[in-house]
């Protein structure tokens, strides 16, 4: 059972409460990406960053809290710093929280409320997005991020950024999906990047969703990721694969991932954890790696991510499985995990 409990604001799109408590779920990390047909381990990083990387997961995590970044596009009315952290952020102090993990939108993919030069910074103010803080907070100089890693160090919480790896409430038929698309540089220009169209929709999943298969988005989801690492003091990324699950042509079609999309998506994961471990040791503390997908191995190789590799080849640090829905029992997450020693934290989604 949570030790703790958080009530997140009526105006939370979406928070997810992860407790490590659920069912004691603790174990040493291990992780490291290679395709995901028959590979060797063939990343073996120095063992004083692993060492590293094992002590920092192995800190206590009563709480993660996920925050989905909505602040600033809906709930702001002012560039304050404060303003942002007193809608979801303030309260958290002295609370059970030992973690944030900050989404700066990613809604959709490259499009953040960060100060990114790699993607797209959201600001329009259009419809529902009229109130959108962003061009503002750019004028004053206040990124939304660093303002979550800040008062984490101050209340001695660790914070993560999370990207939500195609998220695709631009192809919703509500007024907000046409109106996040058509903002979205990338996805404009370039059409040929998208599972579909308005006209020739997938089978499976949102035809706005980007088609991981192509090099272009893998290279584009690396250098978001890498931004932050080498930008930010940011204890950890979280990859959010459950937002939304369908990244490849043959799924979106109604097909398992083949072979080779699943070995794109594990050197894409590989590329992540070399990067990451890279710039944790020219700053002398680890970047951990969480990845937040299904709770089964079978369905997550169906939709293109090995997740059994990851967890067998130190590519991922912690480990948050199910999400909107639950395949199986909590004991199969805690027995996957910990066959690999690696911490795994339930994910309780508010929406």
């Amino acid at each position: 059972m949570i030790s703790g409990r958080i009530t997140p604001p009526a105006s939370l799109c979406r928070a997810s409460l992860i407790s490590s408590l659920l069912l004691n779920l603790n174990g040493p990390t291990t992780a490291a990406l290679a395709p995901s047909s028959a590979v060797t381990n063939c990343f073996n990083p120095a063992p004083t960053m692993r060492a590293l990387r094992q002590e920092a997961a192995a800190r206590q995590r009563r709480i993660l809290f996920n925050n989905d970044g909505g602040e600033t596009s809906v709930g702001m009315r002012s560039p304050s710093a404060q303003e942002l952290l007193d809608l979801r952020t303030s309260g958290l102090a002295g609370t059970q929280v030992d973690s944030i993990l900050y989404c700066t939108r990613s809604s959709g993919f490259g499009l953040f409320t960060h100060f990114t030069k790699v993607g797209q910074v959201f600001t329009t103010l259009e419809g529902r997005y009229a109130v959108n803080q962003m061009p503002a907070l750019l004028k004053a100089g206040i990124d939304p991020l660093r303002v979550i890693v800040d008062f984490a160090r101050q209340h001695r919480m660790e914070a993560f950024w999370s990207m939500r790896m195609d998220d695709t409430h631009d192809g919703s038929t509500a007024e907000y999906g046409p109106l996040i698309l058509r903002t979205n540089t990338l996805k404009v220009t370039h059409p040929e990047y998208l599972l579909g169209t308005a006209q020739k929709r997938p089978k499976h999943g949102a035809w706005t969703a980007v088609d991981y298969g192509r090099p272009e988005i893998r290279e584009l989801a690396f250098r978001y990721i890498e931004e932050v690492c080498r930008n930010y003091d940011v204890d950890g990324v979280e990859l959010d694969f459950f937002r939304h699950p369908v990244y490849f042509k043959s799924t979106a079609r109604g097909q398992p991932a083949t072979e080779t999309e699943l070995g794109a998506m594990t050197d894409l994961l590989r590329r992540v954890r070399v990067m990451a471990d890279e710039v944790g040791h020219a700053r002398g503390r680890p970047i951990l790696i969480a990845v937040h997908c299904p709770d089964s191995v079978e369905y997550c190789r169906a939709m293109g991510l090995d997740i059994e590799h990851l967890l067998a080849n130190d590519l991922l640090d912690l480990w948050i499985p199910a999400g909107y829905f639950q395949l199986n029992n909590w004991d199969y997450s805690v027995a996957l995990a910990h066959r690999r020693g690696v911490k795994v934290y339930p994910s309780l989604d508010a929406s």
